[in-house]
């Protein structure tokens, strides 16, 4: 049940994340940063635990039913949960550091939009049990990933 939860926090927050990010960032910049990073932070230290957890088990697997007709599919056996907490670190670090940065560029909440949509669905990707799950979180990441790169 517990990692039934951080897999779906993992996967989910990210996503949910960036449009309270969005909002927060309508009225103060600066506490949006925080929020970001924050998030990103938590999202990370998540990993972490899943690689823990995944230590002692064979592998778990995690159905949601009928989301996308078929349902999402997640486990955090072998290296995907690994790869997973690669990417949470490297967004992380990115997060941090992106303050400072974009100083001189606009749309910057659109930029922290993107940016927690795709971490979200490279998380659903890594974690992704099967084929379909794996194809709705790629696409996903598609086209948040392409807002996120040509925000300016």
């Amino acid at each position: 049940m517990i990692i039934e939860s951080l897999i779906y926090l993992m996967v989910f927050m990210p996503m949910v994340g960036a449009f309270v990010s969005y909002m927060i960032g309508r009225k103060s910049k600066t506490a949006r940063d925080y929020f970001v990073g924050g998030l990103t932070i938590l999202e990370f230290i998540l990993a972490v635990i899943l690689v823990m957890e995944d230590a002692g088990h064979e592998g778990t697997l995690v159905y949601v039913p009928e989301i996308c007709g078929l349902g999402l599919t997640f486990t955090i056996d072998g290296f995907r949960v690994l790869y997973a907490a690669i990417a949470c670190f490297m967004w992380m670090c990115t997060s941090l550091f992106s303050k400072e940065y974009f100083v001189h560029y606009r749309n910057r909440n659109r930029y922290h939009l993107f940016q927690l949509m795709t971490l979200g669905a490279t998380a659903g990707i890594f974690l992704s049990a099967d084929l379909y799950t794996t194809f709705i979180f790629f696409e996903i990441m598609s086209i948040s990933s392409y807002v996120w790169v040509a925000h300016d």
